[in-house]
């Protein structure tokens, strides 16, 4: 990635059933769909990771699994096929449980997904994976929890990239309150202003990218 270019970067959880329904607005095809507009709309598209998260019904008592992909536009139909769909789902106890795609290769295939607020996870894995890259990183971060959201901003703000900006989304409303933001120094804009919150599952590439532009402007 040349130096001043945007690496987009889609962070999702898997822990509703809709998520694999690629017809749904909330799905995970839709969100990874708008995604690629995002990147064409920020630095004319090209490649966009995503990140899955979530807990694997292969490793019982594990908290959490991580695992990151990327997709392009002339390949998004395949990784559908491959990363947001459970083809087979349900199977019920005595179905056959043999994977059928890289999804159920890594999360398995029983049905019983819930996200886990685990910061630490998730935050190192972005930064593992966008440390050797120039030019910034957009990085949007879906939420369907409201727990550990406070963790997840420190981890953010003890990692120190100036060079990502974190829009979040999603159904955790307390990332948008004052309150949120007052207590323990955590300012918005100030302690950490290269992370916003948009709480709309149906964002639009315009809406997304608003405190992105915003962030690369104040940086320029």
């Amino acid at each position: 990635m040349a130096a001043g270019s945007v690496r987009v970067m889609i962070v999702l959880p898997i822990s509703r059933a809709w998520y694999f329904e690629p017809r749904r607005f909330s799905s995970i095809a839709r969100k990874v769909k708008k995604a690629l507009a995002v990147a064409d709309r920020v630095d004319g598209g090209g490649i966009v990771d995503v990140v899955l998260y979530g807990v694997s019904s292969q490793q019982k008592g594990s908290e959490s699994m991580v695992v990151h992909t990327e997709v392009s536009s002339k390949d998004l139909d395949q990784w559908v096929n491959d990363w947001a769909v459970r083809p087979s789902a349900p199977r019920g106890l005595f179905g056959d449980h043999t994977p059928v795609n890289k999804f159920e290769e890594h999360f398995g295939v029983e049905d019983d997904y819930y996200g886990r607020a685990l910061p630490g996870l998730i935050v190192d894995e972005i930064h593992r994976s966008t440390m050797s890259a120039k030019g910034d990183h957009f990085v949007i971060f879906g939420l369907d929890w409201g727990r550990g959201l406070k963790e997840l901003v420190r981890a953010v703000i003890k990692l120190d990239r100036p060079d990502i900006f974190w829009q979040f989304f999603g159904d955790a409303t307390d990332i948008d309150h004052h309150d949120f933001w007052g207590r323990d120094n955590l300012k918005r804009g100030g302690v950490a202003p290269n992370i916003w919150a948009h709480l709309n599952t149906y964002w639009t590439s315009r809406s997304i990218t608003r405190g992105f532009r915003k962030w690369r402007k104040a940086r320029a």
